[in-house]
């Protein structure tokens, strides 16, 4: 654990785990519950395991166990991670499981469904998750006011954005795998990195400003001031941040 400063302050331990490689316990992603408070969840590595998430504090004592709902299917040992994808919103917590269409919200009470989403018969199972082109994988999620969005891969099609509209419940899917495409000034293409009050957040990092100047020389002198002096820039500088407003 480190301050904002770049202070060490110290490990963090994780209850019941011993970091052995032929541990059957092995505990995965980490998110904070609040300000003392973490969960992670623990990789069903045998089929066996009953514990799907984990909350405990910065000292390592176990405060909740969330259990694991799926039929218990013993197998050989194996390890996959980021099956578990979390998301912050109104300071409560977020996740949903790889093969798994609902979202959950997780507290000190349990998890709770929040979201469920309608993949159909493209949704990740243990016997096709391999098979890309089969299925659709979802990514990352970010959620605002008006807007949720999801982050995906639909049948090996690399990053996929879905807005989901909450007041008109309309959903519009798009790609960008290469940045969505800057029609106004033709500079950079935005990749979306997450979202806060409804405006859609990227970053840019300034190698791939001096990479678009290189390709791009003559539409350099007709951008717009603000824009004309990140070309400026050192390859090496700070990323800048973008916004988007969402309609």
């Amino acid at each position: 654990k480190y301050s904002l400063e770049g202070k060490y302050l110290g490990s963090i331990l994780i209850p019941n785990y011993n970091d052995g490689l032929t541990d059957s316990y092995v505990p995965d992603r980490f998110e904070y519950l609040d300000n003392n408070l973490l969960v992670c969840n623990i990789i069903n590595t045998n089929g066996l395991l009953k514990t799907l998430l984990l909350i405990f504090d910065e000292n390592g004592k176990e405060i909740k166990t969330i259990p694991n709902r799926k039929p218990l299917i013993e197998h050989t040992l194996s390890i996959s991670v980021g099956d578990v994808k979390y998301f912050h919103y109104k300071n409560k917590l977020y996740f949903n499981e790889y093969c798994n269409d609902t979202i959950f919200n997780v507290g000190l009470e349990g998890a709770e469904p929040y979201l469920i989403m309608n993949r159909g018969k493209l949704i990740p199972t243990s016997e096709n998750r391999s098979k890309v082109n089969d299925i659709i994988q979802t990514n990352a999620y970010f959620e605002s006011e008006k807007f949720f969005l999801i982050t995906l891969w639909i049948r090996g099609s690399n990053d996929n954005l879905a807005f989901y509209n909450k007041s008109t419940s309309k959903l519009k899917v798009c790609n960008f795998e290469t940045g969505f495409k800057n029609n106004t000034d033709g500079f950079v293409p935005f990749i979306p990195k997450g979202i806060y009050n409804d405006e859609l957040l990227g970053i840019i990092q300034q190698q791939d400003i001096s990479l678009w100047v290189e390709k791009n020389n003559a539409l350099k002198d007709k951008l717009p001031n603000e824009l004309k002096d990140l070309t400026l820039k050192d390859p090496t500088d700070n990323p800048t941040i973008a916004i988007a407003k969402l309609k």
